[in-house]
């Protein structure tokens, strides 16, 4: 009896150091061009993901029909949209018994290139809520690789905002909304009970008091790269590009930001802290900088002008003077410079190969059309 009682103790301990978690992918949206095979391309997602019939508009000029209850399999001229929200999702997981990796090497399979992908870890750790991250945040115990932090917060009957005790119905964000990557912290457990009215379980059904979810939006060429990495190395790489994105510090640690370790909490949660992912940027360029002229600058100079003429005039003066590029823009730039360098040089090597083909068909042709025919040797040896 006293072994059985230290046995189950130590279970229990070790139960407690790991508590429950949960990796999946909440949102994913892929898009491909069509030339010929649209057809075949549409049909074969239709019959794969079940469809509904009724065929209607969406946003952004795309028309298309539900896909996979709260999905859509959409059109617009020669390119093919697919998204797959949460619903859609749990649909696919546990409707068509699909692995969510399976649904990605799918697509990849047929083409198709990721342009969100939305990946989470639920975790049932007591230690960490959106309000804990955002406290963290502000006593600069964060090692993270965005610069900007947003909160909301839930509204009582009256109206008001206040926050919550263990930040019950809060959603934290780190990183811009426009950026290609986001991380947002929210209470798992109240959003399930407000919109399904459901409960969440763990693996044995026993229901959870506490469920907070850590959820990356990558979007763009992040996306991509990391629904390459989930094809080839599965679901483990979404803790990882977490962990590679941002980590809590251990605020009992005295030594410099960059030296510290995790918080233990963060550790059990994320996994092994040497598994990192840190998925490679996309190189700044000047197209990424004319485009952000005309979509941010110039608008706001128009208003300068209209509503604030004196400020504009010394804006104008301040252009005439010579200032230095920052180091790390030079750095970018020459980066982008030299991976442009490189395509060319390759698609110039395609091209002479391409040319030294042509050639060697042309060479060929004419040594066929000076040959003697039959007809030729005939009349040779007839003479």
């Amino acid at each position: 009896m006293g072994e059985a009682k230290h046995k189950n103790l130590k279970q229990g301990k070790l139960e407690k150091k790991k508590p429950f978690r949960s990796v999946c992918l909440d949102w994913l949206e892929f898009r491909k061009q069509c030339v010929e095979d649209m057809n075949d391309v549409l049909f074969e997602i239709r019959h794969k993901f079940k469809t509904f019939r009724e065929r209607r508009q969406f946003k952004h000029g795309y028309e298309g029909i539900d896909l996979a209850i709260d999905g859509s399999l959409t059109t617009r001229g020669s390119y093919v949209r697919v998204e797959l929200p949460g619903q859609a999702m749990q649909y696919v997981r546990y409707g068509l018994g699909m692995k969510d990796e399976a649904v990605v090497d799918y697509f990849l399979d047929k083409g198709f290139e990721a342009r969100r992908l939305d990946g989470a870890v639920d975790s049932a750790e007591k230690a960490l809520n959106p309000l804990v991250a955002l406290r963290y945040w502000q006593r600069k115990n964060v090692r993270c690789e965005a610069s900007t932090l947003d909160f909301r917060l839930p509204r009582l009957p009256g109206g008001q905002e206040i926050f919550p005790k263990n930040g019950a119905g809060m959603t934290t964000y780190f990183g811009s909304r426009k950026s290609e990557r986001l991380i947002r912290f929210y209470d798992r457990r109240f959003l399930m009970l407000k919109q399904t009215g459901e409960l969440p379980t763990d693996l044995d059904g026993q229901e959870l008091d506490h469920l907070t979810r850590i959820e990356m939006q990558c979007r763009r060429n992040t996306a991509h790269l990391l629904a390459q990495q989930i094809r080839q190395y599965g679901m483990k790489c979404v803790p990882m590009a977490i962990a590679g994105y941002i980590s809590f510090l251990d605020p009992r640690d005295g030594r410099k930001r960059r030296r510290r370790n995790v918080a233990p909490w963060w550790e059990r949660i994320i996994g092994d802290r040497e598994m990192v992912m840190t998925l490679p940027h996309t190189p700044s360029s000047p197209d990424q900088a004319m485009l952000w002229l005309k979509k941010q600058v110039v608008p706001t100079l128009k208003l300068m002008r209209e509503f604030a003429p004196d400020k504009y005039k010394l804006l104008q003066e301040d252009w005439m003077m010579d200032y230095e590029p920052p180091v790390t823009k030079i750095k970018k730039w020459d980066a982008w410079a030299k991976i442009r360098a490189q395509r060319k040089a390759e698609l110039e090597e395609l091209i002479q190969l391409e040319k030294d083909d042509d050639a060697m068909r042309r060479v060929e042709r004419q040594i066929a059309a000076s040959s003697p025919t039959v007809d030729d040797l005939e009349g040779l040896n007839c003479a």
